[in-house]
């Protein structure tokens, strides 16, 4: 079975990445640990920012007209695994399709390994911290200044 991180596929996906015929839009979700991958080899890093800089000309310099904003949301993936910040530059970038939003419930947890000790106003240690957690739901578009 061959290795599924090797260089050789590294490459082999850096080559395809910016064409959707190679790699369909549906396999865009599964590339994250491909990219973990290639952040951690110097010369495919140096190739994956060289694609994803001429990417992000093209978006601006075409007026996002004719480039896919898949290919774009791939290159911003990719730029923030290797660099680990986001790419600010872009104008008008392609809208997040990764935001994912969850409702869990957290007081039936039980045996919760915490790395600290919570106590209560009496000293008493609570034994699942997490009972008195509020998540909140808020609209994302009520922080945003337009």
């Amino acid at each position: 079975m061959a290795d599924l991180y090797s260089g050789s596929t590294l490459e082999s996906l850096l080559d395809g990445l910016t064409d959707l015929n190679r790699i369909p839009k549906e396999y865009s979700p599964l590339l994250e640990p491909y990219f973990q991958n290639i952040a951690k080899d110097e010369n495919l890093k140096s190739k994956a920012l060289e694609i994803c800089r001429s990417n992000f000309h093209k978006w601006k310099a075409e007026d996002e007209k004719g480039v896919d904003p898949e290919i774009t949301r791939r290159c911003l993936n990719l730029w923030y695994v290797i660099k680990g910040k986001e790419y600010k530059k872009l104008k008008n970038p392609p809208p997040a399709d990764n935001i994912i939003k969850d409702e869990i419930d957290v007081s039936n947890i039980e045996d919760l390994n915490v790395g600290r000790l919570e106590f209560d106003e009496y000293g008493k240690p609570i034994t699942n911290p997490l009972d008195n957690l509020t998540l909140e739901e808020v609209e994302v578009s009520d922080f945003i200044k337009e």
